[in-house]
């Protein structure tokens, strides 16, 4: 997953052409959270029993500095996991979306409740 740390930008900065790979993103969505929700959490996987935690990683591209994406580790020992099991996958994404808050839904989306 891709983001903009906030320490670095804003959350409009998100958007922009040269934090979107040079797209139009002005109608997407964006959310915020806190770097502390996305390590809060570890997840383990029912039927390895392996444990992970997910981090934010500070990694700036040359038109956007603020770039960031989410890792994740070996909850026990910190190695960087390469496969994440979708089950996994779910189970952040849900606890991320129940954690974050809207800036800017959407288009088409900010009518709905």
């Amino acid at each position: 997953m891709s983001l903009n740390r906030g320490k670095y930008s804003k959350p409009k900065n998100v958007i922009h052409p040269n934090c979107c790979g040079g797209m139009d993103c002005a109608e997407w969505g964006i959310y915020t959270f806190t770097v502390g929700d996305v390590a809060a959490k570890v997840y383990e996987n029912p039927q390895t029993k392996s444990r992970v935690r997910f981090s934010v990683v500070h990694t700036p591209e040359e038109l956007c500095r603020a770039h960031s994406e989410i890792a994740c580790h070996d909850a026990d020992g910190g190695k960087p996991v390469a496969r994440v099991a979708k089950t996994i996958r779910h189970q952040f994404k849900i606890n991320l979306a129940r954690l974050a808050s809207w800036v800017q839904k959407p288009a088409g989306l900010e009518t709905r409740s």
